[in-house]
């Protein structure tokens, strides 16, 4: 186990039937939230999202999502072994969210089994929406990335918004950085 599982477990122990009435209420399926193999979808906190990032303290309630999520009970993946990220943000507010490790996508390891499957890699604007769509599909959680690295790989990309769909087009046509080659001089350490 490393730091986040600890912490994330910690986060999803503070769920109450409250938390999961409130998702259940903006659209989430109740029966993803509470499936017989399902872990711990998400955790709770209260604090806020500022510029430099997640103050915990007195505030709103904030859902916490594992990344990747945890592996269903039973699965070959179960238990998950370990955590890159954490995902926070309001259910009020979902297109403004907090990373703790600057993941580029919220379950990126979805990109390699729709490549694998030949299968559409389906994209959500925010981390409510994922939830709403029972944590099928990513969410791009830092578009200043370079996207075709982290997306490009499956053959069709399917968002769920036109204004998604206009914003990842858009990203996806930047050309690539440019960059200086230089050759070092004989002598002189790289």
């Amino acid at each position: 186990m490393n730091d986040l599982l600890d912490e994330f477990a910690l986060l999803a122990a503070a769920v109450t039937p409250a938390h999961d009435a409130a998702l259940t209420r903006r659209g989430v399926p109740e029966t993803w939230l509470k499936g017989r193999t399902a872990p711990a979808r998400y955790g709770v906190a209260r604090g806020a999202l500022t510029k430099d990032g997640w103050v915990s303290g007195p505030g709103h309630a904030h859902v916490f999502l594992p990344d990747p999520p945890l592996a269903e009970i039973g699965t070959p993946n179960w238990p998950t072994p370990e955590l890159f990220d954490l995902v926070a943000f309001r259910p009020d507010q979902p297109g403004w969210w907090w990373v703790r490790n600057d993941s580029v996508l919220l379950n990126g390891v979805e990109v390699e089994r729709a490549m694998f499957f030949e299968d559409p890699l389906i994209i959500h604007p925010d981390p409510l929406e994922w939830m709403k769509a029972a944590g099928k599909g990513v969410v791009i959680l830092d578009w200043g990335a370079f996207l075709p690295l982290h997306v490009g790989g499956p053959s069709r990309l399917v968002c769920t918004t036109l204004p998604l769909a206009e914003r990842l087009d858009w990203a996806l046509r930047q050309p690539p950085r440019r960059f200086r080659i230089e050759v070092a001089e004989e002598g002189i350490a790289a």
